[in-house]
């Protein structure tokens, strides 16, 4: 906006007849026509601004597509690592399991064969 003040009055200064005094409706043509180029370069601009927002926006809306793709694929790798911590966990809880059911089995072996020892000595 600035520049198309600044354009404007170098326009006026520079004009030849906005210079020439000989005559007010000349100057009063003249500013009426730098008002309609003013006017005219003012929407060229708006037009150029609502392209440029535009293509902003798909700009961002394709990282943004982007960055959802990585979240999406992040959280997959993550969930699969969980998965697999979950299923190593699991299966040393069942060799746990079994380590503890095989010296209980055990465990009441031997109080059978004491009580049959036992038993025999009596």
């Amino acid at each position: 906006m600035k520049f198309l003040l600044l354009l404007i009055i170098v326009m006026l200064i520079t004009d030849k007849e906005f210079a020439q005094t000989d005559s007010n409706t000349n100057k009063r043509n003249s500013l009426l026509d730098l008002e309609q180029e003013t006017n005219q370069n003012i929407k060229k601009f708006k037009a150029l601004q609502k392209k440029i927002d535009s293509t902003q926006k798909i700009y961002y809306d394709s990282i943004k597509e982007v960055i959802v793709q990585k979240d999406i694929q992040q959280n997959n790798k993550n969930l699969d690592e969980f998965v697999a911590d979950q299923k190593e966990k699991e299966s040393g809880e069942e060799k746990s399991l079994w380590l503890r059911a095989g010296l209980f089995l055990a465990a009441m072996a031997g109080l059978v064969i004491h009580k049959s020892i036992k038993k025999k000595k009596e």
